[in-house]
């Protein structure tokens, strides 16, 4: 079954209505991290982009690398704290930098949920 297969019957588990939004939420992140690459950029990058990414000025082929490529590091940096592996060598505010960046290109309201909420800037000053 594919992903989004079971992303779809997960979504519609209890008898609740697999709704567009309910769906999306199921989708794991290894998902969007392959479905952001470059194999996909004349079949869906390049018809849907300002759709899926309306606040951005960059051209169809810069912003598929950029998003791909922050992507990329950001699923990384997940397996990585996922599967409790250090992280202090990293710039973690380059991550978080790289998360906004995606979220921006997204929606300026969810660049501000974000801001709102991370935490990496008050850890990373304290320096646990």
């Amino acid at each position: 079954m594919t992903e989004p297969a079971k992303a779809t019957q997960r979504a519609g588990a209890g008898h609740r209505q697999p709704t567009h939004g309910r769906i999306v939420a199921e989708l794991s992140f290894g998902f969007w991290r392959f479905l952001l690459s470059r194999r996909y950029l004349t079949t869906l990058w390049i018809p849907a982009l300002q759709n899926a990414f309306p606040n951005t000025d960059l051209d169809a082929n810069s912003l598929q690398r950029s998003i791909e490529n922050d992507d990329q590091q950001l699923h990384f940096l997940r397996n990585r704290a996922a599967h409790p592996e250090p992280l202090l060598r990293r710039d973690l505010h380059d991550d978080l930098d790289r998360a906004r960046r995606v979220m921006t290109c997204i929606s300026p309201v969810a660049r501000n949920w974000l801001d709102e909420r991370q935490l990496v800037s008050d850890v990373v000053a304290e320096r646990p």
